[in-house]
């Protein structure tokens, strides 16, 4: 919720209405007729003043890496850049003595009811060598980073699991830092040992998602005896980049992604609120927007899907480190579906209650989808230029004095 702090006057009035409505609910069979049942009022509030944001966001560390590229006729040409890094030293049984011989492979898996795209298409992949410094702590979605030797190539279809050859001189390689016993080996590893970069072979059509917690790489043991061992590997690091190739959004319309590159900035006409609301009773107060859904609908090519929005977030303007508060921060508010399906309907209600009766100055919104799954989602919402019955607005529910 919002961190300037809240008027007393703010508190007291939501419980005093529930008092109020509670003494007017039918006490039972005696006196019920001497008890008057409170009016709601309805009043309608239209947002005028927005503004259109973009951020980077933050890719690494997330729940998903996205492989792949698709052409969004809405959302732009979208292509990402896997990158994953094994850890140095992974657990092994006392009863498992790893040869230097050892084989080593990657095995990825695909959430299956998440892809972005053509569903019916395969995508093929090259895996390559990074040479860039990176870490998952601090990347970004337009971190540029360099890849050199190929290591490996694979083709996803409706696979949800793949086990993918790496060439042995990066095999080697790893072993080297393996079988490192000195005092700086850690440190060495970590600065030294980049990892591999997953990238798209063009043309693709769909982006799959990476299952990161069920995703590693297998260390096969005992190739050169008749007893083989394989020991799991975890990833140290991982995440991804994006490039999109942004398609101007159709007029009176606001583009949301989950990559924090499509957000609004509304402001709320306070001194109007006051005018109008400052002798009220406020039960209730919705921020509500509308989807697009007949352009959403109608852009999608055959065979194609994106992954569903069903929450928009609501945040009180940050001024410091935004893109990471609208990206990991905790929400100020939450909206789901309303009445309709193509609408979102957001309670601010103790935020509208600071604003008129209280000690909130802050008369900004951000209203995002930012996400840290690393699932890419987008969608589109009319503005305050839209059609005039889907613009967006602030819904007032209040008790009739």
């Amino acid at each position: 919720m919002n961190k300037a702090n809240k008027g007393f006057l703010t508190f007291c009035i939501p419980l005093l209405i529930l008092f109020f409505i509670s003494s007017c609910e039918d006490p039972g069979s005696v006196g019920s007729e001497f008890a008057d049942r409170p009016n709601l009022t309805f009043d309608t509030l239209l947002v005028s003043e927005t503004q259109k944001l973009s951020y980077v966001g933050y890719s690494g560390l997330l729940s998903f890496i996205p492989l792949g590229e698709f052409s969004d006729p809405l959302f732009g040409d979208i292509t990402t850049l896997g990158l994953l890094k094994p850890i140095r030293t992974p657990s092994v049984p006392d009863s498992i003595e790893i040869a230097e011989s050892f084989d080593m492979k990657l095995e990825l898996k695909f959430d299956s009811l998440q892809t972005y795209g053509d569903t019916l298409s395969q995508s093929g992949f090259s895996i390559y060598e990074v040479i860039s410094d990176w870490r998952g702590s601090t990347l970004r979605l337009n971190d540029d980073i360099q890849y050199g030797d190929l290591v490996g190539s694979f083709t996803v279809g409706d696979e949800d699991s793949l086990v993918i050859e790496v060439s042995e001189q990066w095999k080697e390689k790893y072993k080297s830092y393996y079988f490192n016993e000195d005092a700086n080996a850690d440190s060495a590893y970590n600065y030294e040992f980049q990892g591999l970069a997953i990238v798209s072979n063009q043309p693709n059509s769909k982006i799959s998602f990476t299952t990161v917690t069920q995703s590693s790489f297998l260390l096969i043991n005992g190739i050169d005896s008749d007893t083989t061992d394989t020991v799991n590997i975890p990833l140290n690091d991982w995440g991804f980049t994006l490039q999109r190739d942004v398609e101007p959004e159709p007029e009176g319309t606001f583009p949301i992604h989950t990559t924090l590159e499509g957000l609004l900035e509304v402001t709320i006409p306070d001194s109007l609120l006051k005018v109008q609301n400052n002798s009220k009773n406020i039960v209730r107060a919705d921020l509500v927007f509308f989807e697009a859904r007949d352009i959403l609908d109608s852009t999608l090519p055959p065979n194609s899907i994106r992954l569903g929005v069903n929450i928009l977030n609501a945040d009180i303007v940050e001024t410091f480190e935004p893109e990471y508060e609208y990206q990991f921060g905790s929400r100020d508010f939450v909206g789901t579906r309303g009445e309709t399906e193509s609408s979102f309907q957001i309670g601010i209600t103790n935020y509208v209650n600071n604003l008129i009766f209280g000690d909130q100055d802050i008369q900004k919104l951000i209203i995002g989808i930012g996400s840290s799954s690393g699932a890419i989602r987008s969608s589109l919402l009319y503005d305050e230029n839209g059609p005039e019955e889907y613009r967006p607005r602030i819904i007032i529910t209040s008790l009739e004095n």
